[in-house]
């Protein structure tokens, strides 16, 4: 299904859920299940575990291809409980754009971020790993303890008066981590920012980061994310742009308060 086909599945969905007539459309029309879970933001696997593992992924892609006729009325029943109340074609379109970029590798999936942390775990020793993870968890919020760059990032956080804290544990469901500022919003946290200016292993670190990002954002889905940075190839660059919010150097923290 192209961009324009999908536009137009959109707006048939629309209508026949304006009209209340969305079950037998569904019905008619597996295909709508594609927007189902665009609209949700969801990879196919997620989607099958919040729909409760009613469809296989063989069946899931057979119905989104439109190469099925009619869906089976135990999975109809389930998906009328999760479809929005409202359809935003632009947040379909977007996520459609996201999950083909994920299949040429310029996106990073779950399965990818972990693939990626083997990569790292592999290319580093234990101790390499233990020691950058120290580093980090023994730092104070004293800002006589903080890098240079991070002066600068505490600096414009407080001119903004912002409610934030330095080497945040933050915690995932695979591990935690120790995040140099987070941000908060009512006592929740609502963007995160990484700060370092390591010149040496910039792909390793990057891979790190982006498994990172990608595990805190499964466990904070509304939280944004940052990274300063300095000195990155493009290579290095492609692996994090697409889970960080932004990317700054050390020359242009002073235009952080732009991304928060």
């Amino acid at each position: 299904m192209d961009e324009s086909e999908l536009r137009e599945l959109t707006l048939r969905f629309q209508n026949e859920l304006e009209e209340n007539k969305i079950e037998n459309f569904l019905q008619k029309n597996p295909r709508g299940i594609f927007v189902i879970r665009l609209s949700l933001g969801l990879s196919q696997k997620d989607f099958i575990q919040r729909i409760e593992n009613k469809i296989s992924q063989v069946a899931l892609i057979k119905h989104e291809k439109g190469r099925s006729s009619r869906m089976n009325s135990q999975l109809l029943r389930e998906l009328l409980n999760h479809i929005p109340k409202h359809i935003d074609l632009d947040k379909i379109i977007e996520n459609y754009e996201k999950f083909q970029s994920m299949k040429s590798g310029e996106h990073m999936t779950s399965e990818r971020a972990r693939e990626l942390h083997h990569i790292w775990k592999k290319k580093t020793t234990k101790r390499q790993r233990q020691e950058w993870g120290k580093s980090g968890a023994l730092k104070t919020n004293s800002s006589a303890r903080l890098t240079k760059q991070e002066k600068q990032v505490k600096s414009v956080l407080d001119k903004l008066k912002l409610e934030y804290k330095i080497h945040y544990q933050m915690k995932t469901n695979i591990l935690d981590m120790n995040i140099d500022f987070v941000l908060f919003d009512d006592y929740k946290p609502k963007f995160f920012i990484e700060a370092t200016k390591r010149k040496h292993d910039l792909s390793i670190l990057c891979q790190a980061y982006a498994y990172r990002c990608r595990l805190i954002k499964e466990a904070y889905p509304k939280i944004k994310a940052g990274i300063i940075i300095d000195g990155l190839p493009d290579s290095s660059r492609k692996i994090i742009e697409n889970e960080f919010d932004f990317i700054l150097n050390s020359k242009e923290i002073q235009n952080l308060s732009e991304f928060l």
